[in-house]
């Protein structure tokens, strides 16, 4: 009986065994099983890159024009209030103030030959320097031109823009941006009575 009894345990025990070792055997399989990455696969990052560039293809060059509108919308402004400046100090002083282009930024005297604009002055006919401005070019992608004789506009104390004598009809300042080529050129007339009126226009610097 008890013979019986020891040959049925170890039945149970070698019907046992291999079932660990292969339990065994299998947690070490899944322990070196690779695991899969939740990152980003290939196909997936070269997607990513392409559509990024797409969008900074198009962001960049809006960007670029905004920021050059803004620099030539600025200038122009500045150049219209100095404009404007000169006309009521020749209507205050009742005599001729000048708006011209200087060669340094410490000239009292006005330049005498059409250049790009870098400095200006508001100049009173006995030389008090009543205001003085710079032209910011931006590392050379602006520029500031004016068909003025002499780069010179003088304002009586009628308040009307001469240049070299005679009344100054059509005649402008143009500031132009070099780096873009659509809408680069805003222009600053003074027009007939010396009405300022302003325009944008694309072109050659």
């Amino acid at each position: 009986m008890l013979s019986h009894y020891a040959r049925h345990v170890s039945l149970k025990v070698r019907q046992v065994r291999p079932t660990r070792i292969e339990d065994s055997m299998t947690q070490m399989i899944d322990h070196f099983r690779p695991r899969s990455s939740s990152g980003f696969t290939i196909v997936e990052l070269l997607i990513t890159i392409a559509i990024a560039g797409i969008l900074l293809g198009i962001a960049v060059p809006s960007f670029t024009a905004m920021t050059v509108n803004s620099r030539l919308t600025t200038q122009t402004h500045d150049l219209i209030a100095a404009v404007n400046l000169a006309r009521s100090e020749a209507i205050k002083r009742n005599g001729s103030v000048s708006l011209c282009r200087v060669d340094k930024p410490s000239a009292t005297a006005c330049a005498t030959s059409n250049r790009d604009w870098e400095h200006w002055a508001v100049r009173a006919s006995n030389g008090t320097i009543v205001r003085r401005g710079r032209v910011n070019t931006y590392g050379g992608t602006l520029a500031v031109r004016s068909t003025l004789i002499g780069d010179r506009a003088d304002f009586g104390a009628d308040g009307l823009v001469r240049t070299d004598g005679a009344l100054a009809t059509d005649r402008e300042f143009s500031v132009c941006a070099t780096n873009v080529k659509h809408a680069n050129i805003k222009q600053v007339i003074l027009g007939a009575g010396s009405r300022i009126t302003t325009e944008t226009t694309s072109g050659e610097c």
